[in-house]
Protein backbone atom coordinates (compact mmCIF):
# COMPACT_ATOMS: atom_id res chain seq x y z
CA UNK A 1 0.00 0.00 0.00
CA UNK A 2 2.94 2.33 -0.48
CA UNK A 3 1.08 4.14 -3.24
CA UNK A 4 -1.79 4.93 -0.83
CA UNK A 5 0.58 6.52 1.69
CA UNK A 6 2.30 8.40 -1.13
CA UNK A 7 -1.04 9.84 -2.23
CA UNK A 8 -1.90 10.88 1.33
CA UNK A 9 1.53 12.49 1.74
CA UNK A 10 1.02 14.44 -1.46
CA UNK A 11 -2.47 15.60 -0.46
CA UNK A 12 -1.42 16.57 3.11
CA UNK A 13 2.17 17.86 2.90
CA UNK A 14 2.18 19.03 6.54
CA UNK A 15 1.32 15.54 7.79
CA UNK A 16 4.41 13.56 8.81
CA UNK A 17 4.25 9.88 7.93
CA UNK A 18 6.58 7.00 8.72
CA UNK A 19 6.85 3.67 6.89
CA UNK A 20 7.58 0.90 9.39
CA UNK A 21 10.16 -1.75 8.53
CA UNK A 22 10.92 -0.23 5.11
CA UNK A 23 7.32 -1.06 4.10
CA UNK A 24 8.20 -4.76 3.88
CA UNK A 25 5.54 -7.45 4.00
CA UNK A 26 5.35 -9.31 7.27
CA UNK A 27 6.19 -13.03 7.65
CA UNK A 28 8.25 -13.27 4.46
CA UNK A 29 12.01 -13.18 3.95
CA UNK A 30 14.77 -12.43 1.52
CA UNK A 31 13.73 -12.04 -2.15
CA UNK A 32 10.03 -12.35 -1.36
CA UNK A 33 10.24 -9.67 1.35
CA UNK A 34 11.99 -7.25 -0.98
CA UNK A 35 10.06 -7.93 -4.19
CA UNK A 36 8.21 -4.58 -4.03
CA UNK A 37 11.05 -2.63 -2.42
CA UNK A 38 11.40 -0.20 -5.33
CA UNK A 39 7.89 1.11 -4.65
CA UNK A 40 9.15 2.45 -1.33
CA UNK A 41 11.92 4.40 -3.02
CA UNK A 42 9.37 6.25 -5.18
CA UNK A 43 7.88 7.72 -2.00
CA UNK A 44 11.22 9.38 -1.20
CA UNK A 45 10.13 12.35 -3.29
CA UNK A 46 7.77 13.33 -0.46
CA UNK A 47 9.65 15.29 2.23
CA UNK A 48 6.95 14.42 4.77
CA UNK A 49 7.66 10.67 4.59
CA UNK A 50 10.31 9.00 6.74
CA UNK A 51 11.33 5.32 6.88
CA UNK A 52 11.99 3.11 9.86
CA UNK A 53 14.89 0.80 9.07
CA UNK A 54 13.72 -1.49 11.82
CA UNK A 55 13.48 -5.21 12.51
CA UNK A 56 15.59 -5.94 9.44
CA UNK A 57 16.97 -9.27 10.75
CA UNK A 58 13.36 -10.50 10.69
CA UNK A 59 13.40 -10.27 6.89
CA UNK A 60 16.27 -12.60 6.11
CA UNK A 61 17.50 -16.12 6.72
CA UNK A 62 21.09 -14.96 6.21
CA UNK A 63 23.37 -15.02 9.25
CA UNK A 64 24.72 -11.92 10.98
CA UNK A 65 26.01 -9.47 9.69
CA UNK A 66 23.14 -9.87 7.18
CA UNK A 67 25.20 -8.80 4.18
CA UNK A 68 22.21 -9.24 1.87
CA UNK A 69 20.41 -6.42 3.74
CA UNK A 70 23.22 -3.88 3.38
CA UNK A 71 22.31 -2.97 -0.19
CA UNK A 72 18.71 -2.23 0.78
CA UNK A 73 19.74 0.00 3.68
CA UNK A 74 22.10 1.87 1.35
CA UNK A 75 19.37 2.35 -1.23
CA UNK A 76 17.04 3.80 1.41
CA UNK A 77 19.89 6.06 2.55
CA UNK A 78 20.49 7.24 -1.01
CA UNK A 79 16.79 7.84 -1.72
CA UNK A 80 15.54 9.31 1.57
CA UNK A 81 18.79 10.66 2.93
CA UNK A 82 20.01 10.04 6.46
CA UNK A 83 17.65 12.66 7.94
CA UNK A 84 14.52 10.65 7.10
CA UNK A 85 15.74 7.26 8.30
CA UNK A 86 14.77 6.02 11.77
CA UNK A 87 16.47 3.00 13.34
CA UNK A 88 14.46 0.56 15.40
CA UNK A 89 14.73 -2.98 16.68
CA UNK A 90 11.20 -4.32 17.15
CA UNK A 91 12.77 -6.22 20.02
CA UNK A 92 9.67 -8.35 20.63
CA UNK A 93 10.25 -10.40 17.48
CA UNK A 94 13.97 -10.20 16.74
CA UNK A 95 15.48 -13.51 15.59
CA UNK A 96 18.88 -12.36 16.85
CA UNK A 97 20.53 -10.70 19.82
CA UNK A 98 19.56 -7.06 20.31
CA UNK A 99 23.24 -6.16 20.07
CA UNK A 100 23.39 -7.59 16.54
CA UNK A 101 20.44 -5.44 15.48
CA UNK A 102 22.37 -2.41 16.79
CA UNK A 103 25.78 -3.33 15.39
CA UNK A 104 24.27 -4.05 11.98
CA UNK A 105 24.15 -0.25 11.75
CA UNK A 106 26.93 0.87 14.09
CA UNK A 107 29.66 -1.56 12.98
CA UNK A 108 28.74 -3.36 9.74
CA UNK A 109 27.89 -0.50 7.37
CA UNK A 110 31.26 1.22 6.80
CA UNK A 111 29.67 4.04 4.79
CA UNK A 112 27.42 4.99 7.74
CA UNK A 113 29.20 6.98 10.46
CA UNK A 114 29.40 10.27 12.34
CA UNK A 115 26.43 12.63 12.38
CA UNK A 116 24.48 10.49 9.90
CA UNK A 117 24.77 7.44 12.15
CA UNK A 118 23.80 9.45 15.25
CA UNK A 119 20.80 10.84 13.41
CA UNK A 120 19.55 7.46 12.22
CA UNK A 121 20.12 5.76 15.58
CA UNK A 122 17.86 8.16 17.48
CA UNK A 123 18.16 11.86 16.84
CA UNK A 124 15.94 11.73 13.74
CA UNK A 125 13.07 10.21 15.67
CA UNK A 126 13.19 13.03 18.22
CA UNK A 127 13.32 15.63 15.47
CA UNK A 128 10.57 13.98 13.37
CA UNK A 129 8.21 13.74 16.36
CA UNK A 130 9.27 17.17 17.64
CA UNK A 131 10.47 15.75 20.94
CA UNK A 132 13.10 17.50 23.00
CA UNK A 133 16.52 16.47 21.75
CA UNK A 134 18.53 14.48 24.33
CA UNK A 135 22.02 15.61 25.24
CA UNK A 136 24.76 13.86 23.27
Amino acid sequence: NVHVIDTIAQRYPQLKLIFDHMALAINVKDDVAFRDFDKLLVAAKRPNIAVKVSALPCYTDAPYPYKNLHVYVKRVYDAFGPQRMLWGSDLSRLPCAYSQCVTLFTAELPWLYGDDLDAIMGRNLCRWLEWEMPAR
